[in-house]
């Protein structure tokens, strides 16, 4: 699209599209212009041709190098500026000119501006936020705490609280410390477990995760949450037990007083790995995961 050309030249008739041009038409370039200053339009000529230096050397004057002073941190250094520039601030670095540090007198200015503003009724007085706290009862001390309404989602009022509080014993799918996967969409995390459960499948016997939470006491009076780890004919509750620990004795009580209960540790595990080992004839290694077997 072409430009409309608005703007004309009182002397010589010439037009053009902006103001800016035209004003600098009339300082170097019209000849009958008798305003006009024939020392710099001397000067101007006898530059290079292209129009962008000419005012940029005319004004600014040459490049030159010049040891310059950070006026942030007040290191030296040299930069390559126009010798007719001065007065301006200059910055070692990005993170110089990119702070905002004020001195103690800029800061006490800007106290005393704000304050007279205020008093003068020119600006309103700051708006002081109030934001409403929700009352949550803690789920393992029960003391009362406060949140705020976008963590209203809290169950706990401290770290230590969550951390005791957090289950402590059962299955958890997708632990990768063992041997872990789903056989015939049961969850096992070890090679016993696998075994017991291949041993049910291979002879009909009904077997399904445990899910139900035992609560037993210590012998302090403590009460602790314990997880089983199968149950069979939806009555009889198996335990595969690697090891034996101090609560041990309190949860076999616990659990004995209330359904019928098995352990398998490992001097009678032994009969239901040779049973698999057999009938697949695999060695599962550790950190090995299986989706789905079939028998």
């Amino acid at each position: 699209m072409k430009q409309i050309k608005v703007f004309k030249c009182e002397f010589c008739g010439k037009e053009f599209s902006n103001k800016e041009n035209k004003t600098f038409h009339l300082k170097y370039f019209c000849k009958n212009n008798p305003n006009i200053n024939l020392e710099k339009r001397k000067e101007w000529m006898g530059l290079s041709t292209n129009s962008l230096q000419k005012y940029q050397r005319c004004k600014y004057g040459d490049y030159v190098l010049e040891k310059v002073i950070c006026k942030r941190c007040g290191t030296e250094f040299v930069i390559k500026k126009r010798s007719k520039i001065k007065n301006k601030k200059y910055f070692c670095s990005l993170k110089c000119s990119n702070s905002h540090k004020k001195s103690d007198l800029q800061k006490q200015h800007m106290s005393k501006k704000i304050l007279f503003l205020i008093k003068t009724n020119q600006i309103p007085k700051a708006r002081i936020r109030i934001v409403e706290k929700f009352p949550i009862i803690c789920k393992k001390c029960g003391n009362v705490f406060y949140v705020l309404p976008h963590k209203t989602n809290r169950k706990y009022c401290s770290i230590a609280c969550s951390m005791t509080a957090k289950k402590g014993g059962g299955y958890r799918e997708h632990n990768k410390t063992h041997i872990y996967g789903y056989f015939d969409k049961i969850w096992f995390q070890s090679s016993w477990e696998l075994a017991f459960i291949f041993w049910c499948k291979y002879y009909g016997v009904p077997i399904k995760r445990c899910k139900e939470v035992i609560l037993y006491a210590d012998g302090d009076g403590n009460f602790h949450k314990y997880y089983p780890d199968f149950v069979i004919n939806n009555r009889t509750t198996i335990e595969i037990k690697g090891c034996y620990d101090k609560y041990w004795k309190y949860k076999k009580e616990s659990i004995c007083s209330q359904t019928d209960f098995y352990i398998f540790d490992k001097t009678n595990i032994l009969f239901f790995i040779s049973f698999m080992k057999k009938r697949l004839c695999i060695n599962l290694n550790n950190n090995e995961s299986i989706e789905y077997m079939g028998q």
